[in-house]
C-alpha cells in the first residue's frame, strides 16, 4: 500500500512528465529557466497576510497645569485609573506615566507625578487601541524615479538615465479608518491629540523641557506597517513613516441627528487623516528602530545580544516567548504581549510576562 509520501512522489513525477514541472520546485524552475511549451507553471498565488500596524505613542505634556490652561482638557485630569479618560491621558503622555523627567543637566527630577491607568501598559511604546480597531490605512507614495534625457544628436538620438532622490522625504496624507467601540475612545484620543497640538502651536501649552531643549515636535507618531507570511510569524515587507500626526478632530459626526435610527450610526467608523513626512520601504534599519523603541520603554525587556537572539532577553526569567500557534491562539495570552523582531530570521516574536503566562491546554 502506498504511503502519502509515495503518492506525493508519484504526483511530482507525473507533473514533471506533463510539462508542468515538479510541484516542490516550481518556483525554482520559474527562476531557473524558460517555459518552452507555454504550459501554465503551477506557482501558488501570493497569500501574504496583511500583518500588523503599529502607532507609536506621542509625548504630549498633559500635566495638570497644561490641562488647566484649556477648558476642553480639564475633564481628563483627576480621573479614576480605570476610566477611559485616564487611559487616554496616559496613552498620549507616556513621559508622565513612566515618570521620565530630566533637568537640563541630566539630573532626574522626582516632582513629576506619575499618571495612573489600569488599562495602559506603561512599558508598551505603541497604542494597541488604534492597531486593534484599524480597518484600513492608505499607503504612502510609490518610489518613483524621474528620467533625464540628453539633447537630440545629429540623428535625433537621445540618451536617457535615471535621476532623483533614493529616499522619499516629501510630505503626503494617509487616511486611516477605525472601528469605533463603546465609550467612543477613538474620538477622545484624537480630540485630545488635536487640541494639544494646536494649543502648543499657539503657545497656550508648553512641551516637556527635554522636548524643548532637543527641538522635538512632541505630538508626532511613527506608523509601522509589516506584512507577514500566512502564519503571521515572519515579516515579508516592512515600511514606516518618517513621522506623522493627525490634523483633524473627528467631533462633528457626534452631533448629527436622524430620528429614523434610535441608536447613532454616524460614528460606527471614524476616518482620520494623518499628515506624514517621508516614507521608508524595506530598509533593514526599520527593524532596528522598532526594537530600539521597544527596549527604550522597558530596560528589563531587551536582548542580551541583539545579534544573537539565542542568548535571550535581559531579565528573561520574567518573560516567556510565545513559541507555538497554540500559544498565540490562547485567549488568556492575547493582547498582553510585547513585540520584538528577530533581525536574523525576521520573525516577529511576542513575549508575555511570566506572571501572566497561562500554559495552553
Amino acid at each position: 500500500m502506498n504511503t502519502p509520501e509515495d503518492l506525493s512522489l508519484i504526483l511530482d513525477g507525473l507533473n514533471g512528465y506533463s510539462g508542468y514541472g515538479d510541484l516542490k520546485t516550481s518556483l525554482q524552475n520559474a527562476f531557473g529557466g524558460f517555459n518552452l511549451n507555454g504550459s501554465t507553471i503551477p506557482l501558488p498565488a501570493n497569500s501574504d497576510n496583511y500583518g500588523y500596524t503599529f502607532f507609536t505613542r506621542p509625548g504630549l505634556n498633559l500635566s495638570q497645569d497644561n490641562c488647566l490652561a484649556e477648558r476642553r482638557l480639564m475633564n481628563i485630569i483627576n480621573q479614576p485609573s480605570y476610566s477611559v479618560k485616564s487611559a487616554v491621558r496616559a496613552l498620549l503622555d507616556p513621559i508622565a506615566q513612566n515618570g521620565w523627567w530630566h533637568l537640563a543637566g541630566g539630573e532626574e527630577s522626582t516632582f513629576l507625578k506619575v499618571l495612573e491607568s489600569s488599562m495602559i501598559d506603561a512599558g508598551n511604546p505603541f497604542m494597541p487601541i488604534l492597531s486593534n480597531t484599524l480597518l484600513s490605512l492608505s499607503g504612502g507614495p510609490d518610489q518613483v524615479a524621474s528620467v533625464i534625457s540628453s539633447a537630440p544628436g545629429v540623428q535625433k538620438e537621445v540618451s536617457i538615465m535615471l535621476d532623483g532622490a533614493l529616499r522619499d522625504y516629501s510630505n503626503y496624507s494617509a487616511t486611516a479608518n477605525f472601528r469605533n467601540v463603546a465609550g467612543d475612545p477613538i474620538s477622545a484620543i484624537f480630540n485630545v491629540w488635536n487640541v494639544y497640538g494646536l494649543n502648543m502651536r499657539n503657545g497656550t501649552m508648553v512641551p516637556y523641557f527635554d522636548n524643548i531643549s532637543n527641538h522635538t515636535l512632541d505630538y508626532t507618531t511613527r506608523i509601522y506597517r509589516f506584512t507577514t507570511d500566512p502564519s503571521r510569524t515572519y515579516i515579508r515587507e516592512m515600511a514606516c513613516t518618517g513621522y506623522s500626526f493627525p490634523w483633524m478632530s473627528p467631533m462633528s459626526h457626534v452631533f448629527n441627528f436622524n430620528s429614523d435610527t434610535p441608536q447613532t450610526e454616524e460614528n460606527a467608523q471614524i476616518s482620520i487623516t494623518f499628515e506624514c513626512s517621508g516614507v521608508i520601504y524595506n530598509d533593514p534599519i526599520i527593524a532596528y528602530w522598532f526594537n530600539d523603541l521597544v527596549t527604550m520603554y522597558d530596560s528589563n525587556f531587551a536582548l542580551v545580544d541583539p545579534l544573537d537572539p539565542s542568548k535571550g532577553i535581559v531579565g528573561k526569567d520574567n518573560w516567556i516567548k510565545l513559541a507555538t500557534p497554540t500559544d498565540k491562539n490562547n485567549n488568556n495570552l492575547n493582547k498582553r504581549c510585547r513585540p520584538y523582531i528577530n533581525v536574523q530570521t525576521m520573525e516577529l516574536e511576542w513575549y508575555v510576562p511570566r506572571n501572566e503566562y497561562v500554559k495552553p491546554l
